[in-house]
């Protein structure tokens, strides 16, 4: 088990395929990898049968807060719903989509835009990114 306790949380894979929060513990695939030391999330460039979910057309390997119970639908951070709201993490990204883009991670809240999304760019002809 990682230091994220994945108790409370459901994965989407870049099949489409949502692993529900009961499974997630056990759960390992070539784009969800997890040890005590680290999570690492894969999405393959030039993926055939890509899924995506309903509101994006990109590819991905997330995980989604949910409830205690497993249920997604109310779990989104509502301000002012606590004294504080924290996520921490440290991030390495190995490579980039042809795009250049890729979200490293976003806060959902009420509404259909996140009030917070880290997104990394590749800056043309190197291998380093701008956030």
């Amino acid at each position: 088990m990682t230091g994220i306790d994945l108790s409370r949380w459901n994965l989407t894979i870049p099949t489409g395929k949502i692993v529900p929060t009961k499974d997630l513990p056990a759960y390992k695939s070539q784009y969800f990898i997890h040890t005590a030391e680290f999570i690492r999330f894969v999405v393959p460039h030039g993926f055939d049968g890509a899924g995506t979910t309903p509101n994006s057309k990109y590819l991905r390997s997330e995980l989604r807060e949910t409830l205690p119970n497993g249920d997604d639908n109310e779990a989104n951070w509502k301000i002012g719903s606590a004294p504080l709201h924290a996520l921490v993490a440290t991030c390495q990204i190995d490579s980039f989509a042809a795009s250049g883009k890729m979200i490293a991670g976003q806060i959902h809240g009420e509404g259909d835009k996140p009030p917070m999304k880290l997104q990394a760019t590749r800056i043309a002809g190197t291998n380093t990114f701008e956030l």
